[in-house]
C-alpha cells in the first residue's frame, strides 16, 4: 500500500496486448491497476462474508442467493466455447472451466441447504438446483471439475459412512450419468470427440491442453521471480517464447504457479500454509460445516489447472 501511494503512476489501467522482445520475453503495459483494485475490493468482500457467515440464518440466505444466481446464469447464459470441435457449455461466463468451479460451489451450497430443515417447496427448489449444477458441471467437460467432484464425493461419503451410503452414491452417479446422457443426445455431441478429450493418450501427447508446456516455460525462468515474485498481475512478464509457442498464452493455468510467479517463494509458502491449516480444520469439523468446508477441497484441486483468484467465488 505504501509503495502504491508513492508510485501511483506505476499502475496501468489500460489493457494492451503484450509484445515479445528480442530475448523472447513478454512485456508491455498490463491491467495491473485493475487487478490490484479488484484484489482489495474482494478482500473487503470476503472479510464482510466472514462476519456474516457466523450467523447460520444469514449463511442460509446467502446460499439461496448464490444458487439462485447460478441458476439464472446457466438458464439465461448464452456462452459456448469449442475445444477441438467439442462444444463446451459455459452459461453466463466465457470460460467453461470457471463456470464449472462456480457450479461445484453451487452444488455444495445446495447439498448444505438440503441437509437443513426445509419446507417441501424449498426442498423441491434445492433438488432442481442440484440437477442444474450437475448438468452445468457435465456440460462444461472440465476435467479438473470432474476430478474435484469425484474426490469431494468420496470424502463426503467416507465421512458419512461409505457402506451405509452405497445407495445414495449409486443414485448420485446414476443421476449424473442420466443428466449427461440426455444433454449429449439432445445437443448431438460427437462421442468420438468427447472420448478424445478424456483420452489419457491424448492428454499425454498435448501435455494436458498445453498446460505442461506453459508450466515448463514459467518454471524455466523461476530465477527472475523466485524470492519476492513479479507482483500482482505481472506473471506474464516471465513468459518466454519456445518451440511450443506458449508465449501467446499469458495465463499460468495453475494458481499455485501464479502465486509463485507473482509473490515468489515467500507468497507460495504462505498460501500452502493456509491450505495446511484449512485441511487440519477439515478433519475435525462436523455436520453442515463439513459440507461447506468441501468447497475448499474442490478449490485446491481445480486451481491446480485454473486461475480463479480474480473471480468472486474464489474469495467466497
Amino acid at each position: 500500500i505504501i509503495y502504491l501511494f508513492f508510485n501511483f503512476q506505476s499502475i496501468g489501467f489500460e489493457i494492451e496486448s503484450g509484445e515479445v522482445n528480442d530475448a523472447g520475453f513478454a512485456y508491455g503495459k498490463t491491467e495491473s491497476g485493475i487487478v490490484i483494485v479488484r484484489y482489495f475490493l474482494f478482500l473487503i468482500f470476503s472479510l464482510y462474508l466472514a462476519v456474516v457467515f457466523r450467523y447460520e440464518d444469514k449463511l442460509r440466505t446467502f446460499s439461496y442467493a448464490y444458487i439462485t444466481g447460478f441458476i439464472f446464469t446457466i438458464v439465461g447464459g448464452a456462452y459456448n466455447t469449442y475445444a477441438n470441435a467439442l462444444m463446451r457449455f459455459s452459461g453466463g461466463l466465457q470460460d467453461p472451466n470457471s463456470m464449472a468451479f462456480d457450479a461445484l460451489v453451487a452444488l455444495i451450497f445446495s447439498v448444505y441447504l438440503f441437509q437443513t430443515n426445509l419446507s417441501k417447496t424449498a426442498k423441491i427448489y434445492v433438488i432442481f438446483s442440484i440437477i442444474i449444477d450437475l448438468l452445468a458441471i457435465f456440460m462444461s467437460f472440465s476435467r479438473g471439475a470432474y476430478l474435484a467432484l469425484v474426490i469431494w464425493g468420496l470424502l463426503y461419503f467416507v465421512r458419512k459412512g461409505l457402506i451405509r451410503n452405497l445407495g445414495r452414491i449409486a443414485v448420485g452417479v446414476a443421476l449424473f450419468v442420466i443428466i449427461g446422457s440426455i444433454a449429449v443426445n439432445k445437443i448431438g455431441i460427437d462421442m468420438e470427440i468427447l472420448q478424445e478429450r478424456f483420452s489419457i493418450q491424448e492428454m499425454r501427447e498435448n501435455k494436458g491442453a498445453n498446460r505442461g508446456y506453459i508450466w515448463e516455460a514459467y518454471l524455466s525462468n523461476a530465477d527472475k521471480y523466485f524470492i519476492t515474485g513479479m507482483g500482482i498481475g505481472n506473471s506474464p512478464k516471465v513468459m518466454q517464447r519456445n518451440e511450443q509457442g506458449v508465449a501467446e498464452n499469458y495465463e499460468t493455468h495453475n494458481l499455485y504457479l501464479q502465486f509463485f510467479a507473482e509473490f515468489g517463494i515467500i507468497g507460495l509458502l504462505l498460501y500452502l500454509r493456509y491450505w495446511k491449516n484449512y485441511m487440519r480444520e477439515y478433519k475435525i469439523v462436523k455436520g453442515n460445516e463439513f459440507i461447506l468446508f468441501s468447497i475448499g477441497v474442490c478449490m485446491m484441486i481445480v486451481t491446480f489447472f485454473l486461475n480463479i483468484d480474480k473471480g468472486r467465488t474464489f474469495w467466497i
